[in-house]
């Protein structure tokens, strides 16, 4: 902590800073959850839990935006664009989550019918 103070700040300044406490928080947060988990032996679904909502959140992020920079090109940045682009980022957010929780239950499903020997689990034309 105090190598990345001494290293970052006097090139970057307060912004090395705060990316050092960043850093420094993140680390310890997944250090203190990963000791949890452990001591309390309870399995994480990393896919559905972590790397789905992750992942609905960085393309909603950037759907919101590119949508709005082709809506909203000349008009002033106040606070009623950026409610509309929290509405909608929130919106997007919410239907991805959605498709992909429908999209892991479909999977989950089929595995479970290729695991117990149906194996019309495993056609193609199965999946609509």
């Amino acid at each position: 902590s105090d190598l990345i103070v001494f290293l970052l700040v006097p090139r970057i300044g307060i912004y090395g800073y705060i990316a050092e406490i960043f850093l420094c928080e993140l680390i310890n947060a997944s250090l203190s959850v990963w000791k949890l988990l452990t001591v309390v032996k309870i399995r994480v679904k990393i896919i559905s839990r972590i790397v789905a909502p992750l992942l609905c959140i960085i393309v909603s992020t950037v759907l919101s935006k590119i949508i709005f920079s082709y809506m909203i090109v000349t008009y002033a940045q106040n606070a009623t664009t950026l409610t509309m682009h929290i509405l909608l980022t929130a919106a997007l957010y919410i239907a991805l989550t959605a498709l992909c929780d429908r999209i892991i239950s479909r999977v989950k499903e089929r595995r479970n019918k290729a695991k117990n020997g149906d194996n019309s689990a495993l056609s193609c034309d199965n999946f609509t």
